[in-house]
């Protein structure tokens, strides 16, 4: 984490750098990342984090009702305490957010209204998940 960015911000000393990564490995501390993020060095900014996972955060581009049912089977699933791995949400994600869903694919064309849809949905209280690279 440290080295990637170091070289970045010595390739770019003048940009503001920001990471912007999935939660749920550092939930699950996936390959101690929660552990390395936790004793990052000085100079490492914070993290801006999707929680739980990007899949979540393409559903926040989607309709209310969209969100209401992905909510519901994660929270049928303890994804919000204990974040599922893909092979545990891929086709739940599937049949209730994205038929077309293909992993590292954007399952739709993004458009203003999406964006739109994402501001709203992430700062609705009511919604489990979030991102704080849209906030």
């Amino acid at each position: 984490m440290s080295k990637r960015y170091k070289g970045e911000k010595a390739r770019n000393p003048r940009s503001q750098i920001l990471i912007w990564v999935d939660y749920d490995i550092h939930a699950r501390n996936d390959n101690k990342t929660r552990t390395a993020y936790e004793n990052k060095t000085q100079g490492i900014p914070d993290f801006y984090f999707n929680h739980q996972n990007f899949e979540d955060f393409l559903a926040l581009h989607l309709s209310k009702e969209v969100i209401e049912d992905w909510q519901t089977r994660c929270l049928q699933h303890g994804h919000f305490t204990q974040p599922l791995h893909a092979d545990q949400y891929k086709d739940l994600y599937r049949s209730h957010v994205s038929k077309d869903y293909l992993k590292g694919e954007m399952p739709f064309e993004l458009s203003i209204e999406h964006i739109k849809q994402l501001c709203d949905n992430n700062a609705d209280s009511q919604v489990s998940f979030s991102s704080d690279f849209a906030s």
